[in-house]
C-alpha cells in the first residue's frame, strides 16, 4: 500500500505515516472525484498516523457527524476534514489530539452547520499553528478568545461564519503569533478597537461581512507586513490615511460601508505592492491631481463605482496599463473619452463605465 497514491510511508519503519486523500478536484466536479462512503474505525490500526487529510470527500457516513473515535490517533500532528459537511456537536475527544499543529473543519453542509457549545478541548492542543472552525456555529460560546489566547503556537485563526456576536474582544490583541485572522461573516458589532494594531505580525486580516461602526483604526499602521485588508460589507465610516503607509498591501477591499471624505494621493503614497482595490459603493470622493503617477505598477483590478471621481476623466488612470478589471461606474464623470484611452487599457478583460456623462468617440480597436 505505500505504493499507493495518497498513501505515505515511513522509510526507516514502513509504517503507514500519511494519508493524503483530500478532493483536490471538488471545485470542478466533486462528485466525481470524491471518495464515498463513511470513515471507518479501522482507522486506529494505522496507530502511526501523523497526517489525516480526507476533505471536499463524500464521507459523513450515515450519522453525519465528526466521529469520535479519531480522538484515539493521538500521533496526528494533521488533520484536515474540511468541506465533508459533517453537521452536529464536535467531539471534545479531539482535545486528545495533544500532538496536533493543524485542524482544518471547516463545514460545508447543507443539511446544517456542525456546532459547538464547548471549546475548552482546543486549550489541550499547544503546539497547534492552524485552526479553521469556518461555519462551525459557536453562537453559544461566549470564552472562545480566552480559550484560542491560550494557544502560544497559533499563527492562522480562521473563524468565518460562526454566528460569532458582541464586539472585538480584547484577548484577540494578545495573539501576536498570528500571521493571519478571519473573523468574515459573523456579526461583530461596535468599533474597531485600535488594539487591533497589536497584531503586528498579520498578513491577512479578513472581517469583511459584519456590523462594525465607525473609523478603521489608524493603528493599523503598525501592522506594516500586511497583504491583505478586506472589511468590506460592514458599517464603517471612516478610512484613516495611515493606510497608504503599508507598503506591503497587495489587497485593499472596504466596498459596502459608509466610508465618506475625499480620497487623496496620501491614502496611496506608499502602495507600491498594490494589486487590488476595491473602494465601491461608499460616499468617497476621490480628488486626485492630473499630474499624480500612482505607485502601484502592477494594479490588476480597480472598483470605484458610486465614488466620486469627475468631473473630468481621471488622468492619472493613463498609468495603470495592466488592469484587467475597472469599474468607475457612477462616478460623475462629464468629459470626453480621451485619447490616451486605447493604449491604458488594452488589456483589460472588464471595464464598466456605466452611468456617467461621457461624450466623444469610443476607439476603433
Amino acid at each position: 500500500c505505500c505504493r499507493w497514491r495518497g498513501v505515505r510511508c515511513s522509510s526507516r519503519t514502513g509504517h503507514v505515516i500519511e494519508l493524503r486523500l483530500g478532493n483536490a478536484n471538488y471545485d470542478i466536479d466533486r462528485d466525481a472525484t470524491a471518495l464515498v462512503g463513511q470513515i471507518s474505525r479501522s482507522l486506529l490500526a494505522l496507530e502511526h498516523l501523523q497526517h489525516l487529510d480526507l476533505s471536499y470527500n463524500n464521507l459523513s457516513g450515515p450519522t453525519g457527524r465528526i466521529p469520535e473515535f479519531l480522538g484515539s490517533l493521538k500521533k496526528l500532528k494533521y488533520l484536515n476534514l474540511s468541506g465533508i459537511g459533517f453537521h452536529g456537536s464536535v467531539p471534545p475527544q479531539l482535545g486528545n489530539l495533544t500532538q496536533l499543529q493543524y485542524l482544518d473543519l471547516f463545514s460545508s453542509s447543507s443539511m446544517g452547520a456542525a456546532y459547538s457549545t464547548d471549546v475548552s478541548w482546543l486549550a489541550h492542543l499547544r503546539f497547534l499553528r492552524y485552526l479553521n472552525l469556518g461555519s462551525v456555529n459557536l453562537s453559544t460560546v461566549t470564552d472562545w478568545p480566552h480559550v484560542v489566547a491560550m494557544l502560544p503556537s497559533l499563527t492562522v485563526l480562521r473563524l468565518p461564519g460562526c454566528s460569532l456576536s458582541g464586539m472585538l474582544p480584547e484577548p484577540v490583541a494578545q495573539l501576536t503569533s498570528l500571521v493571519a485572522l478571519d473573523l468574515s461573516r459573523n456579526s461583530f458589532t461596535g468599533p474597531l478597537p485600535e488594539f487591533i494594531g497589536n497584531l503586528t505580525g498579520l498578513r491577512m486580516l479578513d472581517l469583511s461581512s459584519n456590523k462594525f461602526t465607525g473609523p478603521l483604526p489608524a493603528s493599523v499602521r503598525y501592522i506594516t507586513g500586511l497583504r491583505t485588508l478586506d472589511v468590506s460589507y460592514n458599517n464603517l465610516t471612516g478610512l484613516p490615511r495611515e493606510v497608504g503607509t503599508l507598503s506591503s498591501l497587495t489587497g485593499l477591499y472596504v466596498s459596502h460601508n459608509s466610508l465618506e471624505g475625499d480620497i487623496t494621493e496620501e491614502y496611496f503614497r506608499s502602495l507600491k505592492s498594490l494589486q487590488h482595490i476595491d473602494l465601491s459603493s461608499n460616499f468617497l470622493k476621490i480628488e486626485i491631481s492630473t499630474k499624480w503617477k500612482p505607485p502601484f505598477a502592477k494594479l490588476r483590478s480597480a472598483n470605484f463605482a458610486d465614488c466620486k471621481m469627475g468631473p473630468l476623466f481621471p488622468a492619472w488612470l493613463q498609468w495603470l496599463v495592466g488592469i484587467e478589471y475597472l469599474d468607475i461606474s457612477s462616478a460623475g464623470i462629464n468629459d470626453r473619452i480621451p485619447d490616451w484611452f486605447p493604449a491604458a487599457f488594452s488589456n483589460a478583460r472588464f471595464l464598466s463605465m456605466s452611468k456617467n456623462q461621457l461624450s466623444g468617440e469610443l476607439p476603433a480597436n
